[in-house]
């Protein structure tokens, strides 16, 4: 708002002299100019001092308001604090330089005064006070003539103000309102409003910002050994959030976590557990973050250095090595010296090695190995590989509790045994009794090889001893070694349907292997080919039969000797069942019975795999016994002792004889069946069977006189036993042979008396001269090393086989051409019967 406009003095009602009324006039024009001026100069400086008192005060409201919400750091509170009483000086200095500015001179004045007035004044205040100056230099007339009208016409007109107030009082508006805002503040808010001015104009003083809520974090700074929990107490004043949120910096990473708060109470406890490495913490809750916090986990003493150095056995030919790293994780041959060397990150009083086995985790130590101090962190000892085992070392720190660090292995290497293997002949191969076979020996050692060998024996029984056949010497430190070798299948002894084992073995320079020989893989080897496939399957048809019968008589004794014990133990023979004395006797009872019924089971399975292809579903059968009855029988058995009640107990019994039973009368039926299948294949295969006999007497006859006309050296001993053996096994097939033929002519005896008489001379002839004393005779003669004599046995013997298949043969003839003529005699009449006789007589010339 504008003041009232200046107005001039009335003029005088009677008209003064020149000079005296000119005066007047001046002096009138002068106070109004000196009252604008005045006016003027009052303005400027309300205006710049409420500039200076609005803005730094809206400036440090402002702060406040923005410390009571988001709480300045240090910082934040030294950053505002420096703007405000920057701003403070610079509106103090503003204000001078108005105050200076504000001495206007008449004519700054008039002409203001001029500018304000709506219309314009023509210059006419500003032409009065130059005029009225003194030495203008103009005539005092015509002065006082210029004045007199300007004055005159000035009086007519409203002169307006010098300067307008409105901008002044803006400012001392805005002014006041600053101050009345800040009345309000402290009256509304006076715990934000002194905590704010405490921290804005006092930066660097320890105040907080007045919160709605406060929390007290015990125990704050904390030191806690490695592994230890940590409760925190939360107090809180104020209001009460639903939850409180846990800030946590560890090792760099920020991890929060929400505490729930149960509604109305003021105390919260929160464990921090298992705490192995320092941290800081702080609690967040409505508007308080509490200050950070430390919990710290004093480093442990830790390994710095393990220096190792190894000192080999003799034998392995190593030279000593060292190791140096951090980790105490040793690996060496059983037997090494190595010498420790463990230097810690700290000084120490004290260090031991604690052992412990090799899976052990916890627990006692098992030994305890002190080292000897060298330096203050450095400590040596020497162990030696003798076991895998675990160790820690314990590190005892002046004034503190000793310090027990990871587990490190301890890994000893095993020397093992040569791994050795031969290459050219694989497991099941058939060789013939006279073949000569290219292989080779390989082998391989950890640390050294002393001797190679190839060993051989007859599969007659599991216990058979094994020979060598060839042993080669190998160079001190040699770890590899590899030779080429013929094998000649007579020299391992072997006839023809025999099975030959042979296993390559060798032995290494550890000291307590010195003298044993490490086995590789056994090779089963069948010896006879094609020309033994009768009497191998013969001598499989009649195990079979005779294991078939052995299983009958043991499944019927252990049906018997559990239903024995099932009988006493009904009876109470045996005792009360609680009584411990009595539950050991029926357990002992029970293990002897089921370790015979599970013998039973594995003899069955061995016979139905040992049997022969052609026996058909008979070798199903036995295998299916083995693996259902047979195993149900030895679990009911094995169940008694778990089993309670007396009851279930001989259920248990009476549940296992009875699958016994079973069983007993399923093997019956298989053998008698078996048998069955035995004759049928004696009467369709023993002629040739024995023929095959015969050739081979008669190939032996061969090799004995080839031998004869061979050097005596080169006749080893192995040689010998081999064609003994082979010519007592010719002598065995014979004898099988006469049983057979024994059995066939009382079998046919119904059928066709030529045929039984012929089966009958021929089993009495196997057994007679000159066949079975040339075979007799022949084994003399080779362990006698008398290859004639042999040789000559041997082929009267032959010729007595031959004689008797012929015979044999003419026999079935026989009796064939017989059958026919009966044949042909019923088909007289009939047509087709003639002609399909007609092919049968030319198939039987042609075999006759």
């Amino acid at each position: 708002m504008n003041a009232p406009p200046d107005t001039l003095p009335a003029a005088t009602g009677t008209r003064a002299s020149p000079a005296i009324d000119l005066n007047a006039e001046i002096a009138a024009l002068r106070r109004t100019i000196r009252r604008g001026h005045r006016r003027w100069k009052r303005l400027v400086l309300l205006e710049a001092a409420g500039l200076a008192v609005a803005a730094p005060l809206a400036y440090l409201w402002l702060m406040f308001a923005f410390d009571a919400i988001i709480h300045f750091s240090v910082a934040g509170r030294w950053l505002a604090s420096l703007v405000f009483f920057g701003g403070i000086v610079w509106q103090g200095l503003r204000l001078r330089r108005s105050w200076r500015q504000a001495h206007f001179t008449d004519d700054q004045v008039a002409l203001a005064m001029e500018r304000n007035t709506p219309g314009g004044l023509d210059n006419r205040i500003i032409n009065s006070v130059q005029l009225a100056a003194e030495g203008s230099g103009l005539d005092t007339s015509l002065r006082a003539a210029v004045v007199r009208e300007n004055y005159t016409r000035l009086r007519q007109i409203h002169v307006d103000q010098v300067a307008r107030s409105r901008p002044a009082l803006v400012r001392i508006g805005c002014a006041a309102l600053a101050i009345l805002a800040g009345i309000a503040f402290r009256v509304l808010q006076p715990a934000h409003f002194s905590a704010a001015a405490t921290r804005i104009l006092l930066p660097f003083a320890a105040s907080d910002p007045a919160y709605r809520t406060r929390l007290r974090v015990a125990p704050g700074n904390v030191e806690i050994e490695r592994g230890s929990d940590v409760e925190l107490a939360i107090t809180i004043e104020g209001e009460i959030p639903p939850r409180l949120l846990l800030i946590t910096r560890e090792e760099g990473i920020r991890m929060s976590e929400d505490i729930r708060v149960p509604p109305g109470a003021s105390r919260v406890r929160h464990t921090l557990r298992d705490i192995r490495v320092s941290r800081t913490y702080a609690v967040r809750g409505g508007d308080f973050v509490s200050p950070f916090y430390t919990i710290s986990v004093p480093v442990p003493t830790g390994i710095k250095r393990v220096r190792a150095n190894f000192r080999y056995p003799g034998y392995t030919g190593l030279a000593p090595r060292s190791q140096d790293g951090t980790s105490g994780d040793l690996e060496a041959v059983v037997g090494t010296e190595v010498q420790l060397r463990v230097t810690a990150d700290r000084p120490l009083e004290a260090l031991s090695l604690l052992f412990r086995a090799a899976t052990a985790t916890n627990g006692a130590a098992l030994a305890r190995l002190p080292l000897e101090r060298v330096a203050p962190d450095e400590f040596t000892g020497s162990l030696v590989f003798d076991a895998s085992r675990r160790y820690q070392v314990e590190m005892v720190e002046k004034g503190r509790a000793p310090v027990v660090s990871r587990a490190y292995a301890l890994t000893v290497v095993e020397d093992l045994p040569p791994d050795v293997h031969v290459l050219g002949l694989a497991d099941g191969d058939v060789l013939a009794e006279d073949a000569v076979q290219s292989i080779t020996l390989t082998a391989r050692d950890d640390f050294g090889l002393a001797e190679v060998g190839l060993f051989g024996r007859l599969r007659q029984a599991s216990d058979s001893p094994w020979e060598p056949l060839k042993t080669w010497p190998v160079a001190v430190g040699q770890a590899d070694f590899s030779t080429d070798w013929v094998l000649a299948i007579a020299a391992t002894g072997a006839a023809e349907g025999d099975v030959v084992e042979l296993q390559p073995r060798g032995r290494d320079r550890h000291p307590q292997r010195l003298n044993d020989w490490s086995g590789g893989p056994v090779l089963a080897l069948s010896i006879g080919g094609e020309d033994a496939r009768l009497q191998i399957e013969y001598e499989k048809i009649l195990a079979a039969e005779q294991g078939l019968d052995v299983i009958v008589r043991q499944s019927q004794e252990c049906a018997e000797a559990v239903g024995k014990l099932a009988r006493r133990l009904d009876a109470g023979v045996m005792g009360r069942l609680d009584d411990h004395d009595t539950l050991e006797a029926l357990a002992r009872e029970i293990k002897q019975l089921a370790t015979e019924q599970a013998a039973m089971r594995s003899r069955a399975a061995m016979i139905a795999l040992d049997m022969p292809e052609s026996a058909g579903g008979m070798k199903v059968s036995v295998g299916l016994l083995a693996d259902t009855e047979l195993v149900r029988g030895v679990k009911a058995v094995e169940s008694v002792p778990t089993r309670e009640d007396p009851r279930q107990k001989l259920a248990a019994l009476t549940e296992s004889r009875l699958t016994l039973e079973r069983a007993q009368r399923s093997f019956q039926e298989i053998h008698r069946n078996f048998v069955v299948f035995r004759e049928g294949w004696e009467l369709e295969h023993m002629v040739p069977f024995t023929q095959m006999v015969a050739a081979r007497q008669a190939k032996l006859g061969e090799v004995s006189l080839r031998y004869a006309g061979l050097p005596a050296e080169a006749l080893t001993p192995r040689v010998r036993q081999g064609c003994a053996r082979r010519q007592d096994k010719a002598g065995q097939l014979t004898g099988l042979a006469s049983t057979a033929f024994r059995r066939l002519a009382h079998r046919v005896e119904t059928v066709g008396a030529p045929l039984a008489t012929a089966y009958g001379e021929a089993a009495t002839a196997l057994l007679a001269d000159p066949v079975k004393s040339g075979q007799a005779q022949a084994v003399a003669r080779i362990r006698a090393a008398d290859w004639p004599g042999a040789a000559a046995a041997q082929q009267a013997a032959a010729a007595g086989l031959e004689a008797i298949v012929g015979r044999l043969m003419q026999a079935q003839a026989d009796v064939a051409r017989a059958l026919l003529a009966k044949l042909e005699e019923l088909a007289r009449d009939d047509v087709e019967a003639q002609a399909a006789l007609k092919a049968l007589q030319a198939g039987s010339g042609a075999q006759s």
